[in-house]
């Protein structure tokens, strides 16, 4: 005689119920991982930011105690080629000049800057601020290759002030040396964005910049910064000051 054995199965209430609780793990688990995702790209960034630490150390080790000046370029984050050149034989490579956590700024483009009429610059773009003294040198004009904004620091005079010239300076732990490109639109909404928009920044030759450590809500999140004796600290964004603003720029945090 053939007796049928009937084999339990789940029934629609169950399978809810574990599929509600799968849900309920992986939106507790997400944004954890997404957190220490972060953390891990701000880590790569603090390296990055150490690494060129060295290699200006090298450099002011073989000319008496003397930081490289900026000569080229007109944003804070565009960095003579020379000077670029001279960190990749001392301590870096390319990547190197780009935060992890920021994907919005394209590293071919920025690494081979050149204009509409196929000009070659002779610095590159990186989203790191530089906050070595800039030569005291006019520009030359009509050749935007060896271009240097002298207008900003007349403009912003204490920012100049306190840029090092030598890791010699008695400051060396206080004076910041490079940091996280942290931008922001003064444009944007006050009421929504009071300190400005973090994201899609609009600049002259890259479009939509984005700060390098942006939060969801589209505000700053704080930034690594590299000072004069080497060591690099994190920044919370309540702790950066506001130190160029208005006057034909955008918001430039450290």
């Amino acid at each position: 005689m053939n007796i049928s054995k009937k084999h339990p199965g789940f029934t629609l209430i169950e399978l809810l119920v574990v599929v509600s609780i799968i849900a309920l793990l992986v939106s507790i688990l997400l944004p954890a991982l997404g957190r220490a995702r972060e953390q891990a790209k701000r880590a790569v960034c603090a390296s990055h930011l150490r690494q060129h630490g060295i290699g200006f150390m090298m450099y002011a080790e073989d000319n008496e105690n003397r930081l490289p000046m900026r000569i080229r370029g007109f944003w804070m984050w565009d960095l003579d080629n020379a000077i670029a050149e001279m960190l990749c034989r001392q301590s870096s490579v390319p990547e190197m000049f780009f935060c992890p956590s920021n994907k919005f700024w394209e590293q071919d483009f920025a690494q081979n800057f050149e204009d509409s009429t196929g000009i070659l610059y002779d610095y590159r773009i990186t989203n790191y601020f530089w906050l070595c003294a800039p030569a005291e040198k006019e520009p030359v004009l009509n050749d935007p290759r060896f271009w240097w904004d002298t207008e900003l620091w007349a403009k912003f005079p204490e920012v100049g002030e306190n840029m090092p010239v030598k890791v010699s300076d008695r400051r060396a732990a206080e004076k910041e040396l490079a940091a996280d490109a942290t931008i922001s639109d003064p444009m944007a909404s006050p009421i929504q964005y009071p300190d400005g928009k973090f994201t899609d920044v609009i600049s002259g030759s890259i479009w939509h910049l984005t700060t390098n450590h942006a939060r969801k809500d589209d505000q700053g999140d704080g930034g690594n910064i590299l000072f004069l004796d080497g060591h690099v600290l994190w920044r919370d964004f309540d702790n950066m000051e506001l130190k160029i603003n208005g006057s034909g720029y955008f918001n430039h945090w450290w």
